[in-house]
C-alpha cells in the first residue's frame, strides 16, 4: 500500500510485477489521491485508478475490482490534520483540540451520509483507491 507514488519508473515496475507474478496471480494496489508531498525527494507521481487500469490492461492484466476510500469530507479532515502540523506547538495544540472535539466527527458523518456529487454526476472525490487485477 502507498508504494507506487514512490517509484520513479512505474512502467518498469509493472513489467517486473508481471514477470514475477504467477499466471492468474492477483495484483493488489492501494494508492492515495489526496496526499501531501512526503518522503521528499522520493515522491514522484499520483495516478487515478483509471490511469493505472489503462497501464495494467496494456500489460494484459484483467480488472477484478476498484474500490474507493473516503470522500470529500474526509479529504477536508485530512487536510486540516496536515495543516495543523505547520503551526507552532501552542497553536497546534489549541487548534487540534478545537478540530478534533468539534469538527472532525461532523466531517466523518457528512462523508458517510453524502457519497454522491449532486451537481457533477460523473465525478468522485475519494481520498484513495485500491485495485485488484489478475495476470492473464
Amino acid at each position: 500500500p502507498n508504494l507506487l507514488h514512490h517509484i520513479d519508473d512505474i512502467d518498469l515496475f509493472l513489467k517486473e510485477v508481471k514477470r514475477i507474478l504467477n499466471l492468474n496471480g492477483t495484483l493488489y494496489l492501494f494508492e492515495p489521491l489526496v496526499r501531501e508531498l512526503h518522503q521528499i525527494p522520493e515522491d514522484f507521481i499520483r495516478y487515478t485508478p483509471y490511469g493505472l487500469e489503462s497501464k495494467l490492461k496494456k500489460l494484459k492484466f484483467r480488472k477484478i475490482e476498484i474500490n474507493y476510500c473516503g470522500g470529500p469530507f474526509s479529504v477536508i479532515a485530512y487536510s486540516w490534520d496536515q495543516a495543523l502540523q505547520y503551526l507552532p506547538s501552542k497553536l497546534r495544540s489549541k487548534y487540534s483540540k478545537w478540530f478534533y472535539q468539534n469538527e472532525y466527527k461532523k466531517l466523518i458523518k457528512l462523508d458517510n451520509k453524502y457519497k454522491t456529487n449532486k451537481i457533477r454526476l460523473n465525478s468522485k472525490f475519494p481520498m484513495s483507491f485500491s485495485l485488484k487485477f489478475k495476470k492473464i
